[in-house]
């Protein structure tokens, strides 16, 4: 903000949580992280397999493996 000067923030105070409740807080958000990140993991291997799926069934039928089938 262009209104806050220097010596507006040198006058002003901070107020932190003890040192045990900000351990808590960041102990509390790397699990949040690590169970996003685990997630994160398993949605990528499941789109992976999907992908390795989806040029099989292209391979196939390209190379005549399989037949299109008109149904109608």
């Amino acid at each position: 903000v262009f209104s806050i000067t220097q010596a507006i923030l040198r006058k002003s105070e901070v107020l932190l949580p003890p040192r045990d409740e900000q351990e808590r807080i960041a102990d509390f958000l790397d699990e949040r992280c690590a169970a996003i990140d685990a997630v994160i993991d398993t949605k990528r291997r499941q789109l992976d397999v999907l992908k390795r799926r989806r040029q099989s069934l292209i391979y196939e039928y390209v190379t005549g493996k399989r037949r299109v089938s008109a149904k109608g």
